[in-house]
């Protein structure tokens, strides 16, 4: 993957799967810039971005959740800029505690209470 110069953006992108889907679609988008055009590959960017910084605030999480945060976000079922503390939510909940192996489900968390 191309680094951008941007420090942030280098360590958030180091946290994704290698060789996982997110990876692959940045790749893809930086190999072929033309081809999606600009539009399109600054939402791949900033969703990959959004979703690198997640996984690597969240070590908890799994590929399988890379994958939800980065489709919720590229799909727009969750605004970019809600991501985190929509994570954060699921992640903390008081309610029901963290399992790996279930989907975060993001476009449906809203206000449960952290410990």
């Amino acid at each position: 993957m191309a680094q951008r110069g941007d420090k942030k953006y280098t360590i958030n992108i180091s946290h994704l799967t290698p060789n996982g889907k997110v990876a692959k679609i940045l790749e893809l988008a930086d190999v072929n810039p033309e081809k999606l055009g600009e539009t399109k590959n600054k939402d791949i960017r900033d969703a990959a971005n959004k979703t690198g910084e997640m996984m690597g605030k969240y070590p908890e999480l799994t590929e399988l959740h890379e994958k939800e945060i980065f489709d919720a976000i590229i799909d727009k079922k969750v605004k970019s800029d809600e991501v985190l503390q929509k994570v954060n939510d699921v992640v903390n909940s008081a309610v029901e505690p963290f399992n790996p192996d279930n989907k975060l489900n993001l476009e449906n968390v809203s206000g449960l209470t952290h410990i």
